[in-house]
């Protein structure tokens, strides 16, 4: 969720949450009804809500228009926090080739050490042919 571009047609969103990292996610109804966008911080989880209670519907009434302009806005009114901590312990370290990106093999001449998941381990390393 961290990795969700944020729309390029809305100008000025870059300036909405500053450098910031947002885990986020937008929804619209069925009818355009309501929409929601919701996103967490490694400080704040932050939730909005856009609609009308009458339930009538409104063109252009969506998750990305409506409702995530107010969070990233309500973000860059919070204080900023550190960033989220990677998971280590479901980590470690694996050589990884830095000319395919794969788990190095004997093939491999200059290998880099890397955090991974733990389920990497189990791929087999990959060989290089010329």
């Amino acid at each position: 969720m961290q990795g969700v571009n944020r729309p390029e047609t809305e100008s000025g969103w870059q300036r909405f949450a500053g450098n910031e990292r947002i885990a986020w996610k937008t929804g619209t109804s069925y009818g355009h009804r309501d929409a929601w966008a919701i996103g967490f911080t490694d400080r704040y989880a932050v939730g909005v809500w856009t609609g009308n209670a009458s339930g009538e519907g409104r063109p252009g009434l969506t998750g990305t228009l409506a409702a995530a302009p107010l969070l990233f806005e309500v973000f860059g009114a919070l204080p900023d926090g550190a960033g989220f901590d990677p998971p280590y312990d479901a980590m470690e370290r694996m050589a990884v080739c830095p000319a395919s990106g794969f788990r190095a093999g004997p093939d491999c001449a200059h290998p880099d050490e890397r955090w991974i998941i733990h389920e990497a381990v189990r791929t087999a390393p990959v060989h290089i042919t010329t």
